[in-house]
């Protein structure tokens, strides 16, 4: 089955369902919190809350070459919004990082890459900040030149590209095998929500490509 791994956070707390973060994630996170104030989620009665640092929770999977990202994404500022993992076992070193810049572009970051490289970012103005954002990521073959990046913004293709390097230096398997969340940095920003999240396998049929904004 392609979906890996769906999360919309509305059910945390709710009896027969996950009491806290890390029952359902494999790691809870530097400081997040489920939130349920009316207004704050994009659907339903929850969102998740990155407060402050840039971690959120971590889910691993197995490993795999083809791989889609997907967050409503809700950010006061510029941050990281979502990191493809690797290497084995999963740390905190992405082969793809999603970074929101200033402008409201898109910047698909490895460690080996510089952040001013022309190639590997989105045109400008397409992220909203305090607004639901869907920003979803595909990333095919996790290597030193043979990446492909697709991205997506609130449904609409925005960004395809081949050739690209999409693995961590340190990681000399070519595969990603986890997820993180991710918020701005700091502690000097008021909010940071994702909800409706979800990660598809996109090497096995069904749903095996960007689904929209769920």
């Amino acid at each position: 089955m392609a979906l890996i791994f769906a999360d919309g956070f509305d059910n945390y707390g709710v009896q027969g369902s996950p009491a806290t973060i890390a029952d359902f994630w494999d790691t809870q996170g530097q400081n997040c919190t489920i939130n349920t104030t009316p207004g704050n989620p994009r659907t339903g009665r929850g969102c998740l809350q990155v407060v402050s640092a840039a971690f959120g929770p971590i889910k691993t999977f197995a490993h795999l070459t083809h791989v889609l990202l997907c967050t409503a994404w809700d950010s006061v500022t510029e941050g990281n919004c979502m990191w493809f993992l690797g290497p084995d076992p999963v740390s905190l070193h992405p082969n793809v990082a999603v970074y929101v810049q200033a402008d409201g572009s898109i910047y698909f970051e490895s460690e080996s890459t510089s952040p001013n490289d022309p190639t590997r970012v989105t045109a400008p103005g397409l992220v909203h900040f305090n607004a639901y954002n869907s920003i979803a990521v595909e990333v095919q073959n996790f290597t030193v030149n043979t990446g492909i990046i697709t991205c997506w913004v609130n449904g609409v293709q925005v960004f395809h590209r081949t050739g690209l390097n999409t693995r961590y230096s340190g990681n000399s398997l070519q595969f990603c095998n986890g997820v993180q969340l991710m918020g701005p940095g700091g502690s000097g920003y008021d909010h940071c929500f994702h909800d409706d999240f979800y990660a598809l396998d996109c090497s096995v049929a069904p749903n095996n490509t960007f689904l929209g904004a769920l």
